[in-house]
């Protein structure tokens, strides 16, 4: 039992210990500009932050972001009204972290329960800590990746509405979510 709990624990912190490893320079930002025209939107990666427009790539790999082969565009911050931006596959890590946490947090609090006391007269059913456990498990599971789906989709709004002020004020915010800084 102590194994599983081990086993568990580190599999569950393993990616966290991992993304302390990487490097912030290269995280991918999926980015929608809204633009000042009337139902115009531009999507792509933001790829670097100059000090009047901000550059869009179009969506790449990782390995094609770092050689400079690329279709970019430049947009003026005249023509930006907002900024929307949020890490490339947040969705699915958060809702991957949110099931492994949800569902090693159900199991543990349904084996903690321990087994039902034996019924003498009338029982509609009887559960063991495995049974109560896997219950757990599964409606912990559903919990955590429905909130951790959820989280993935938040999105960071930066309105800019062509103004040069609120484009500097915003500058260096924008940098920490560009490819290239």
């Amino acid at each position: 039992m102590k194994r599983i709990v081990l086993i568990s624990l580190i599999a569950v912190c393993y990616p966290v210990i991992l993304a302390a490893q990487q490097d912030t320079v290269y995280r991918i930002f999926k980015t929608r500009i809204i633009l000042n025209y009337p139902q115009a939107k531009d999507y792509g990666i933001l790829y670097a932050v100059k000090d009047s427009a901000v550059v869009l790539a179009g969506y790449a790999s990782r390995r094609d972001l770092l050689a400079g082969n690329i279709y970019a565009t430049t947009i003026d911050y005249k023509n930006i009204a907002i900024i929307k931006t949020r890490n490339k596959n947040s969705v699915i890590y958060r809702t991957l972290a949110g099931l492994a946490i949800g569902t090693a947090v159900g199991a543990l609090i349904g084996y903690s329960q321990g087994d039902d006391p034996q019924c003498e007269y009338f029982c509609l059913f009887q559960m063991t800590a495995r049974d109560k456990a896997g219950v757990g498990g599964f409606l912990g599971g559903f919990t955590g990746a429905s909130i951790g789906a959820l989280c993935g989709l938040i999105t960071i709004n930066i309105p800019i509405n062509g103004n040069l002020q609120k484009f500097k004020e915003n500058r260096d915010r924008l940098r920490k979510y560009a490819f290239t800084h």
